[in-house]
C-alpha cells in the first residue's frame, strides 16, 4: 500500500495505487477499478510526465512545441502545441503582443519559461465550439505577482463570461475567480514560483500553493469552460508580468495518490524548495 500525506484539498489521504478502494475528498475520484473502469490506473510510485496520468484533457509546457520569432538577441513566442490537444495550441501572431521566450531559469533546474511585459502580451487558444464544465482540475508552474499596483489575469478560461484567476486590488489585494467574482481564493503573495492546482467540482472551487490549500472550498456558480488565455483576461485586460513555465489540465479531480505523484514531478522537475 502507499502511503500518502499532504494537505490535499485540506485532508490527509491514504491511497492505493493497486485495485484497493481509498477515500477522497468529496468524492472527487478513485483508485478502484470497480468505480472507475474506463480510467487509467497509475502502477507504480513515480511519473515522468503529467501525461502519465490518465484523462489529462492539456499540456502547454515552454519547453515543448514552441514557434519563435527572433530578433537578436530576443526570442518572442508566437505558438505554443498543445500536447494533448484539448484546449489547442496556443498562439499570438500580432508581434507587439508576443511575450518574450527564454531558454533557461537557472533557479529552476534550468527549464525555459515564458515571460509577458504586463503591458499588452497575451496568447490564446482557439475557441472551443463545445463547451464543458466540472469537474476540472487546473496545474500550472508560475511566479506569483507580487504586490501588484494593478490588477493581474494571468490564467482564463472561457470566451463568455470572463472567467479568469485574478489578482485583485479592488477591494483588497487578492486573488479572486472573476466569474461572478469568488473573493479570497488566497492572499498575495511574495512573487516566487508555485505549483498552482484550482479545483472545479460541481459547486466549488478552491486554489492550493504547493499542495497547501489557501482556502476552503467556496461556493461557484456554473462554469463553462472554451478555451485557454494566458496572461490577461478574455477582455483582454488585467495583463499578467511573471514567467510562466507550464500549465495542465484535466477533465476530472485527481485523487490524492495522483496528486501527490504530480505535485513531487513538479517540484523534482523544477527544483521548487
Amino acid at each position: 500500500m502507499a502511503k500518502v500525506s499532504g494537505q490535499l484539498h485540506s485532508d490527509l489521504a491514504k491511497g492505493s495505487i493497486g485495485p484497493v478502494t481509498h477515500r477522497v475528498y468529496r468524492g472527487t475520484g478513485t483508485a478502484s477499478k470497480h468505480r472507475a473502469p474506463s480510467r487509467k490506473r497509475l502502477t507504480k510510485l513515480t511519473i515522468k510526465s503529467p501525461l502519465d496520468i490518465g484523462n489529462c484533457w492539456s499540456r502547454h509546457s515552454a519547453d515543448i512545441g514552441y514557434t519563435l520569432r527572433i530578433v537578436p538577441p530576443d526570442a518572442f513566442l508566437k505558438s505554443l502545441s498543445d500536447q494533448v490537444g484539448g484546449f489547442g495550441t496556443l498562439s499570438q501572431l500580432d508581434d507587439v503582443r508576443q511575450p518574450l521566450w527564454f531558454p533557461s531559469d537557472s533557479s529552476h533546474n534550468n527549464r525555459p519559461y515564458i515571460i509577458p511585459d504586463g503591458l499588452n502580451d497575451y496568447m490564446f487558444t482557439l475557441t472551443n465550439p463545445v463547451k464543458f464544465g466540472a469537474p476540472f482540475d487546473i496545474w500550472a508552474v508560475m511566479y506569483d505577482c507580487g504586490h501588484p499596483s494593478a490588477s493581474r489575469a494571468p490564467l482564463c478560461f472561457a470566451s463568455v463570461p470572463s472567467a479568469h484567476l485574478n489578482c485583485s486590488t479592488n477591494p483588497a489585494l487578492q486573488w479572486v475567480w472573476q466569474a461572478p467574482p469568488i473573493g479570497l481564493l488566497a492572499n498575495w503573495s511574495d512573487a516566487t514560483c508555485k505549483v498552482w492546482r484550482i479545483v472545479f467540482d460541481q459547486n466549488t472551487i478552491q486554489m492550493f500553493w504547493n499542495g497547501v490549500a489557501q482556502s476552503p472550498p467556496k461556493i461557484v456558480p456554473s462554469q463553462l469552460f472554451d478555451l485557454l488565455q494566458i496572461f490577461a483576461s478574455i477582455a483582454p485586460a488585467g495583463f499578467y508580468n511573471n514567467r510562466l513555465f507550464e500549465i495542465t489540465t484535466f477533465r476530472r479531480i485527481l485523487n490524492p495518490v495522483e496528486a501527490q505523484l504530480l505535485l513531487h514531478y513538479l517540484f523534482d522537475f523544477y527544483n521548487l524548495p
